[in-house]
Order: C-alpha cells, then structure tokens, then sequence
C-alpha cells in the first residue's frame, strides 16, 4: 500500500494498508479535508502511483 505517515494515525493507516492489499478493488483512505493518506495497490495502478497527499477531488477528476 502506497502510504505517508504524516499524521498521529500512522500506525493505524499502515495496519489498514496491510488489509486493503488483500482487495481486488482499488481503495482509498482520506482524511476529513479529502487529503488521500493511503492507498492499495489497486488503486495506485488506477489513479497514479503518487496520489498520496493529493486531494481526492483532483484524483477523480
């Protein structure tokens, strides 16, 4: 899972990263401000490799 520990929650989003590998769909974690903190494999094929720390508004545009 492509990831960037820049919050409190790191250990958190890591452990929530491991699972979402497990996922045959794409998956994004955000924060409230619609901040992407992490994402899996999946997703990182379909929207870009670095899409951590962008805003999900300008992901799926």
């Amino acid at each position: 899972m492509t990831e960037k520990n820049a919050t409190p929650l790191s250990s958190e989003i890591t452990a929530i990263g491991q699972l979402a590998d497990i996922f045959d769909e794409g998956l994004l974690l955000t924060n409230t401000d619609g901040v992407v903190l992490s994402a899996n494999q999946v997703a990182a094929q379909l929207f870009g490799v670095d899409i951590v720390s962008k805003s999900i508004f300008d992901v799926i545009e």
